[in-house]
């Protein structure tokens, strides 16, 4: 048992020891010109993608801190498609033909279905919406006929 204790212990401390050069090799400045080499420079496209597709400052942080070799003739940075999907958080909504002039020229109506029953039983909502004020309406509806009780005839 002393024994399994030991191997623990000194595994702790030779790991401890690697993770603690690895740090100093990677912050060093001195120890950069020992990691560089002569061949060819990685391009700022290729550390974006290494670096899981971080924004343009963000990159040229990196670059900067960690004195990152790459090659400098492409200077200019385009986004991927992968970094404009991640940052596309909604799409635009397109331009719509209807107009209002006046309050309860038109409404819009969308009956919803709500997954769980109110406290006071109802499974469905009546949602008015009206354009012109943007003024919305919300009746709780314990059964989807109820909706003819809010419906007038044209």
């Amino acid at each position: 048992m002393f024994r399994i204790h030991k191997i623990s212990f000194l595994y702790i401390v030779f790991v401890t020891l690697i993770v603690f050069w690895f740090n100093l090799l990677v912050t060093s400045p001195q120890t950069t010109a020992m990691v560089s080499c002569s061949g060819p420079k990685t391009t700022l496209t290729s550390w974006h993608s290494r670096l899981g597709h971080p924004s343009s400052s963000i990159l040229h942080s990196i670059i900067s801190k960690h004195s990152l070799p790459f090659s400098s003739s492409q200077q200019k940075h385009l986004p991927c498609s992968e970094y404009l999907i991640n940052n596309s958080h909604k799409l635009p909504f397109t331009q719509t033909t209807i107009v209002s002039t006046c309050p309860l020229e038109i409404i819009f109506t969308d009956v919803w279905t709500s997954p769980l029953y109110s406290f006071d039983n109802h499974k469905y909502y009546l949602v008015l919406v009206d354009h012109f004020t943007r003024y919305t309406w919300l009746y709780p509806l314990k059964r989807k006929s109820d909706v003819r009780k809010y419906s007038k005839p044209l």
